[in-house]
């Protein structure tokens, strides 16, 4: 055929007998075998790298199509929003305004982008010297049938790779995209279904969840994660459930996720036609870093073989089964390295089986928005209209307005965006909208009957240390003392726990997961509390944000105060922090460099009610055996007793103070006194710190008793005696429930309700 077209070209440009017949020969030659020629030169002279449309890697060598091809003769246009080529040009992209004043685009920018690529054929390119070759071929049976690109070029192919890693990183950089993959329906492959703008982790208000979920899977995509399951031989994979109502940020955080770790998102959709073997490829045909997305699998295809399988009675080998699905989750075929992620609206919905840990290891509740939650979200939507201060003020007013748990994140979204650029007026009609006025209390939602209880309590305090000054002649100055006696007083009616503990060096990550451990079960026991946080010293900042964080997450108000009583500045640390909570309306954060009487009285005057105490100075694990004591805290919660070491002491310091007693000792002693229900008291100072000036003092007691009372000092004068409490507090209605200690007590060792 190309020698018939050869023949009469020559000819009319007169030109045969100018053309050697060497030459002339060859080229007939080439004409009528050039398809062999063709096939001889790839087979043995190139070396070629192939992907095909159904494959991740088409978009890769499809990226060196566009790109490294200069001027095409022939284009193809395609109107697909999976194809990423060069766009139209910038003009294209402007809208016109109509005759009814509304802007509009062409009808072909309101469907899919449209681009250019070079058309099907063989193209070519030099790139550092080496010609490369490069042809796009498209199947002969359909038009949807799959194209292929293969990339050639001459003697070794390690030219090929180079130029496919650079596609690889031009593209990621280029596209800065989600893709997302799901189940091809005519075939057992993933098949491209779309691609998102990456989004930005501050646009999703999500307190805690977001962060430790983040944090997690930052974990486990590390390289030395991998390299450390690869030398042990364990599984190398992560799960996560989320569950609760829709519009609650679950599928939001998955696409939060994707676009922070640049991984892809692969949703495993299951239809009818879907078997146990097709999803076993499919699941294992997955990259070992990406995010595996099942959602609503309560309401998928699965459902039925998952609630109740009875082999006699499946007729059809299509479905997929739970022991299919659980195979793929955890069996010896599951891919390594990805992360899965349930979406679902109802746990109770699916078996039980499927939230095994090696398959699920977090599970996360999604809830309705709460008052904070919609103050970030506010802050988000209006941070570049208007001042930061004037946002946050603005954003807390709009707080008021959101009934706690009764709508959705995603119904307070969509009610902001009605307001694009005018928060003051979204503030003005919230009320309307969501049906809550603000209640003018301004004290948490606490009624003025529970403050005037509490001011009962204040008075009964105030008389307590004015009797005492008045008997002593001398004004109390103690400020330790003083914050144990006025923080007594504030938690009468329910059992508290204060520990404090501060060894110097700061926390590990292994710290930081027992603190959290520890935070967790006392939160359970109080569920409705109050959180007051007082530190005292400098550092704790990443230990007092789980609490303040745990707060945020159940919407429980929460007081910090950080207390600098040496005088000292405020730390970057510590600065930080309040930045992060300094706008939330159910947090209040202060900083004083005061008298602890001063700051004291400071929570007091800002809170007339409340409900439990937990107390924290520069860290409240210690460092050198956390485990040991974490084993005590749990002890004396399962007891309902209580523990308490005094600011800037801790059992290690006791140790390195005190010869007679060395470290296995104090923790046998310890031990033994907890689990035989036991009260422990360890009090103590610090020279030039609390106390300055005077002598370490600690004590052990057990009943009011000394232990070893010769060699430890005791200031007395911390104390009361049990008649001297009873009797003030009798006369003004309240009743001690329980007193630690049968002797000498400090006011902190005791609990107490009102009189009925």
């Amino acid at each position: 055929m190309n020698l018939l077209f050869a023949m009469p070209i020559f000819t009319m440009m007169g030109a045969a007998e100018m053309i050697p017949r060497p030459l002339m020969i060859l080229v007939l030659i080439y004409g009528c075998f050039q398809p062999q020629i063709h096939a001889i030169v790839k087979d043995f002279c190139t070396r070629s790298l192939e992907a095909a449309t159904d494959d991740p890697t088409f978009r890769y060598l499809e990226h060196v199509l566009c790109t490294k091809v200069k001027n095409p003769p022939h284009l193809i246009v395609k109107e697909n929003f999976m194809v990423m080529c060069d766009n139209l040009d910038a003009t294209l992209k402007k809208g016109t305004t109509n005759q009814s004043g509304y802007t509009v685009y062409p009808r072909h920018q309101n469907t899919w982008e449209i681009r250019f690529k070079p058309s099907y054929g063989l193209h070519h390119f030099w790139e550092n010297g080496r010609l490369y070759l490069i042809e796009l071929r498209k199947g002969k049976y359909n038009q949807d049938a799959k194209e292929t690109i293969r990339l050639y070029t001459f003697r070794t192919p390690g030219p090929l790779m180079d130029i496919f890693s650079e596609a690889v990183t031009g593209f990621n950089k280029r596209s800065n995209r989600v893709t997302i993959w799901i189940p091809a329906p005519d075939k057992v492959a993933w098949r491209q279904a779309g691609i998102r703008p990456p989004r930005h982790r501050d646009t999703l208000s999500l307190p805690c969840i977001k962060d430790e979920v983040l944090q997690k899977t930052n974990q486990h995509l590390l390289r030395s994660t991998e390299l450390w399951h690869t030398e042990t031989g364990l599984p190398w994979r992560l799960g996560f459930c989320f569950h609760g109502p829709p519009g609650t940020g679950k599928s939001s955080l998955v696409h939060v996720l994707a676009s922070l770790f640049e991984v892809d998102i692969y949703n495993l959709v299951f239809t009818p036609d879907m078997t146990d073997v097709s999803l076993l490829v499919l699941c294992s045909n997955i990259p070992k870093r990406c995010l595996l997305l099942i959602e609503d699998i309560e309401k998928s295809q699965i459902k039925q073989n998952i609630r109740g399988e009875d082999a006699k009675d499946i007729k059809s080998d299509k479905g997929v089964s739970l022991s299919g699905l659980l195979n793929v989750l955890d069996g010896l075929c599951a891919r390594d390295g990805r992360v899965l992620i349930m979406n679902l609206n109802d746990r109770s919905e699916i078996d039980a089986s499927l939230m095994r840990k090696g398959r699920i290891d977090e599970t996360y509740e999604f809830k309705n928005a709460s008052p904070l939650q919609a103050a970030e979200m506010f802050q988000n939507t209006y941070q570049k209209t208007l001042p930061k201060d004037e946002i946050a003020k603005l954003s807390q007013e709009f707080s008021h307005y959101i009934p706690d748990g009764k709508v959705s994140p995603a119904t307070v979204q969509t009610y902001l965006l009605e307001y694009k650029g005018e928060p003051k007026e979204a503030v003005k009609n919230a009320g309307k909208k969501f049906g809550l006025e603000i209640n003018g209390q301004g004290n948490f939602g606490l009624n003025t009957d529970q403050g005037d209880a509490w001011d009962r309590k204040f008075a009964c305090f105030d008389k307590l240390i004015t009797e005492r000054a008045l008997r002593n002649d001398e004004q109390p100055n103690d400020n330790q003392s003083q914050l144990n006696d006025k923080l007594a007083i504030w938690n009468a009616n329910h059992k508290w726990h204060e520990v404090i503990n501060a060894p110097e060096t700061y926390s590990t990550r292994e710290d930081l997961e027992i603190i959290r451990k520890y935070r967790d079960e006392i939160f359970s026991m109080f569920a409705k509390d109050i959180v007051i946080l007082v530190e005292l010293g400098t550092g704790a900042s990443e230990k007092i944000k789980l609490f303040i964080e745990k707060c945020v997450q159940e919407n429980r108000p929460c007081y910090y105060l950080a207390v600098d009583i040496s005088q000292g500045s405020l730390d970057i640390q510590r600065a930080e922090l309040l930045r992060s909570f300094e706008s939330h309306p159910m947090v209040r954060l202060r900083f004083l460099k005061e008298r602890i009487e001063t700051a004291c009285r400071e929570v007091l005057d800002r809170l007339p009610g409340k409900r439990v105490f937990c107390s924290f100075a520069d860290v409240i694990i210690n460092n050198q055996n956390p485990t040991r004591l974490l084993k005590v805290f749990r002890e004396v919660l399962r007891q309902g007793d209580l523990i308490y070491i005094s600011q800037d002491t801790d059992l290690e310091d006791l140790t390195k103070r005190r010869k007679y007693y060395d470290q296995k000792q104090c923790w046998d002693f310890v031990d033994d006194w907890v689990v035989k229900g036991n009260k422990i008291d360890i009090t103590g100072c610090r020279r030039d710190h609390i106390f300055k000036g005077r002598m370490h003092a600690y004590r052990y007691t057990k009943d009011g008793e000394n232990i070893e009372g010769s060699n430890v000092e005791v200031f007395e004068s911390f104390h009361y005696s049990r008649e001297e409490v009873q009797n003030i507090f009798h006369q003004e209605g309240i009743e001690l429930v329980k007193v630690f200690g049968e002797h000498g007590l400090s006011m902190n060792h005791f609990m107490m309700k009102p009189r009925e």
